[in-house]
């Protein structure tokens, strides 16, 4: 999701994103804005951006979404 949102700001803008991996900023920034559902569910994986990084975390964050 982060990358398809740096792609449509790249484009929009013509030129490279920011550095960040908050998507709701991303979302901002691209004037981006979603039902209300959707914005729950970004803002749950937002919050695990960094921990995902490591397996054991993204076991465990799989199990929590299903």
């Amino acid at each position: 999701m982060e990358k398809v949102l740096k792609a449509i700001l790249s484009e929009a803008f013509s030129e490279l994103p920011p550095r960040t991996r908050n998507l709701n900023r991303l979302l901002e920034l691209g004037g981006i804005t979603l039902p209300e559902n959707m914005q729950a569910f970004v803002n749950a994986i937002n919050l695990q951006s960094v921990p995902t990084r490591y397996p054991e975390d993204f076991t465990r964050l799989s199990k929590e979404i299903d």
